[in-house]
């Protein structure tokens, strides 16, 4: 009975993805320059919001306007808000103008640091970025491998526990 329940945490996931959380859409207003909006999609009440953002070479930030939910900063590429209201579900966050030389994609902008704060002030590191280039695939690879692998032993482990106490028990002879 353990070794069920073990197997069965191994199978809850343990971290919530920052794409699942937040949605940049980018569109091109004049020559150059786009218009990317930070869009939050929370599953739980939340009262403040903190990410570091990078943009691409060849892009400029120009300017940035909150959302009129939103009190806070967006200094030097990182964002930090609070707001007197809890919010849960679609909520925009913030908008951002963006002069780029290159055609600019809401996947070419990477959220990190994402912190999430709940009604009771409660924090929430979100692990994962929005943006997964390859090297995150890569790893992402790597840890499916690794997690079939330690299931894999586990089940093996099990195997030859149940059949030494067979052994033991005289039941397979």
């Amino acid at each position: 009975m353990k070794y069920r329940i073990f197997l069965l945490l191994l199978l809850i996931p343990m971290s919530v993805s920052a794409n699942t959380i937040l949605d940049i859409e980018c569109k091109e207003e004049k020559n150059n320059l786009y218009k990317c909006e930070v869009i939050g999609n929370f599953e739980y009440e939340v009262s403040a919001i903190d990410f570091h953002y990078s943009l691409p070479e060849n892009t400029e930030l120009k300017e940035y306007s909150l959302s009129n939910n939103w009190l806070g900063d967006a200094d030097d590429n990182w964002l930090s808000l609070y707001s007197d209201e809890n919010f849960i579900g679609k909520t925009p966050i913030i908008t951002l103008m963006i002069e780029s030389k290159n055609n600019l994609k809401s996947e070419d902008i990477l959220i990190q640091d994402l912190l999430l704060y709940d009604a009771d002030f409660k924090e929430h590191k979100i692990e994962n970025d929005v943006k997964i280039d390859e090297n995150k695939q890569t790893l992402t690879i790597i840890e499916i491998i690794c997690a079939i692998i330690v299931v894999g032993i586990i089940l093996l482990t099990m195997i030859i526990l149940v059949i030494k106490r067979l052994n033991r028990r005289g039941d397979l002879k």
